[in-house]
């Protein structure tokens, strides 16, 4: 490191030391210390990368040359010496082939990060890297290593950004936006080289782009950013119709997904951007049903995909049928579905149970719920003990009406009670088990909308804090809530977006200026694009909240 500070701190170079004194034994420790060390090669090349861009073209040839009678080059790179030294071209094309030598060495130490760099640096200074070089520069960009993977991804973005110009093959653009997904948030730069890719009007309809299409609209849902998943959809469908035929399972995923809060653009997604006739496909149809058939407005269309639909019945499209009869209140035909659940090999699903629990508490029969909670395998009951702890938190004894199976004096024990089994059953689940992760979500309403806006915001301050080595806590008790709540809080990539956009809401709703730019700042951490969260976030009503002064 002194080495380095002495050298970028005068006119001269290492190389300039080295080409004037020769000394051999000066020359194998160099040499040697570039065969060992990573951080010595980066030093050296450097240093020539400083004389290139001084334009000292002929001493960057010759400082290589010795490289290579020292067996220290590759041999495309040694080939590229020799032909530099029989050949007499232009300046420009010299420094479009040392660049490139340079470019492959550091990446042949295997630091393509540095070696991004240096491309950058040369291409600043009227030194630019052909197109295979970059070629071969992102694809190692590309390989996975999850320590470094935020940083590949950036860096694999600017090259593209920067020599957008070049020619460089699809599949490789491909492949390398894929390396991009699997990350703890939003993919933010396989959203930002994606939607580069289509405008600059790639082959969008060849197999590989529809497939990396869809991946990352999967990657988007995972991570809960529904908008733009829908935005995405709505491109490939415009572009090739065919795109929902082949992806239908990944369609039912985004219904699924929007149904319960987001029931106008999942309704706009259905009717618009999906073909009429592929609908009682098994692989979409039952996502369909349980769209429709949870809407007091779109009966007709259910009953008409229920005509269409034919025995055997699915076990799942079974269960779709059962939720959608008991949301109409047409208790005959739910009975002869139910009939049909018990009848088959497994019986009711984690989703039949949820579904009856959500029926009982809209009853306001409590104490049957949670009997049947109590008394039922804990596997099948967990979404059932969810929705009952929502609607505990919720359902204070003066909201009781008269036929509610238990005594509003009764409420709070029968609370406890129950509250504590919770604890004692959630606590055996895996951490990224969806019961955790709904529950969580069910407390964040709770607060916001029940409790305390700012409540609801320092639990999320307190779970995603970076000092990850203290164990989180937040007082629950002050919140009508058992203080081992702590223990089955969990935020993460799959219901983050969603916490934070019922803080947002609540906060756009009381007007709460400092929240607002807080949730803002915390989207854009989360890595949604700038342009979406314009469009999505930034409504009319927020923006006047925001200028208010």
């Amino acid at each position: 490191m002194d080495c380095y500070k002495i050298y970028d701190s005068e006119k001269f170079t290492l190389v300039d030391d080295f080409l004037a004194v020769r000394d051999h034994e000066s020359q194998h420790i160099v040499f040697a210390n570039y065969k060992n060390s990573k951080l010595m090669a980066a030093f050296i090349l450097d240093q020539i990368s400083t004389m290139l861009i001084k334009g000292r073209e002929e001493q960057a040839v010759k400082f290589l040359s010795i490289m290579e009678e020292n067996g220290l080059l590759d041999r495309k790179n040694s080939s590229t010496l020799h032909m530099l030294a029989n050949n007499t071209l232009p300046t420009s094309r010299i420094r479009t082939y040392l660049s490139c030598v340079l470019v492959r060495e550091n990446l042949r130490t295997g630091e393509p990060l540095v070696a991004a760099l240096c491309a950058l640096k040369l291409l600043a200074h009227d030194a630019a890297i052909d197109p295979s070089t970059l070629t071969a520069l992102i694809q190692s960009l590309s390989v996975n290593t999850p320590n470094r993977k935020t940083y590949h991804a950036y860096t694999i973005c600017k090259l593209l950004k920067t020599f957008k110009n070049y020619d460089v093959d699809e599949q490789v653009k491909i492949d390398a936006v894929q390396s991009m997904l699997g990350g703890p948030v939003v993919p933010y730069f396989a959203n930002v080289c994606f939607d580069e890719m289509m405008e600059q009007k790639e082959n969008m309809t060849h197999p590989s782009f529809l497939r990396l299409a869809a991946q990352i609209i999967d990657a988007n849902l995972e991570n809960g950013n529904t908008l733009r998943c829908v935005q995405l959809w709505k491109q490939m469908y415009k572009r090739d119709p065919s795109f929902a035929e082949k992806y239908m399972v990944l369609f039912s995923k985004i219904i699924d997904k929007l149904a319960d809060h987001e029931h106008e653009r999942a309704m706009e997604l259905a009717d618009k951007y999906f073909p009429a006739e592929i609908r009682k496909d098994p692989q979409a149809i039952d996502s369909l049903l349980s769209l429709y058939g949870q809407n007091s407005k779109l009966v007709s269309k259910f009953e008409q995909l229920t005509h269409e639909l034919k025995s055997p019945l699915l076990r799942s499209t079974l269960s779709v049928l059962f939720a959608a009869f008991l949301f109409q209140s047409n208790e005959v035909a739910a009975e002869r579905i139910l009939q049909a659940i018990f009848s088959t090999k497994n019986g009711l699903t984690p989703d039949d149970f949820k579904t009856i629990i959500k029926r009982l508490l809209r009853q306001q029969k409590i104490k049957q719920s949670v009997t049947m909670c109590e008394s039922t395998d804990f596997s099948v009951a967990k979404g059932g003990y969810v929705g009952t702890i929502e609607f505990l938190l919720t359902h204070p004894p003066q909201s009781l009406h008269s036929a509610c199976d238990i005594k509003p004096q009764q409420l709070d024990k029968l609370k406890h009670d129950f509250f504590a089994l919770a604890v004692r059953k959630f606590k055996l689940l895996e951490r990224d088990d969806p019961a955790l992760t709904n529950l969580t979500v069910s407390i964040f309403k709770y607060l916001s909308g029940h409790i305390s806006n700012k409540a609801s915001r320092k639990l999320y301050i307190v779970f995603l804090s970076t000092y990850v080595a203290l164990k989180p806590y937040f007082a629950f008790q002050l919140y009508q809530m058992p203080k081992e709540f702590n223990d089955l809080v969990h935020i993460d990539k799959s219901n983050r977006l969603t916490c934070l956009t019922i803080i947002l809401n609540r906060a756009i709703g009381e007007k709460d200026r400092t929240t607002i730019e807080w949730a803002l700042a915390e989207l854009v951490a989360m890595g949604l694009l700038e342009g979406e969260i314009e469009v999505n976030y930034l409504t009319p009503e927020v923006a006047a909240i925001l200028n208010d002064k």
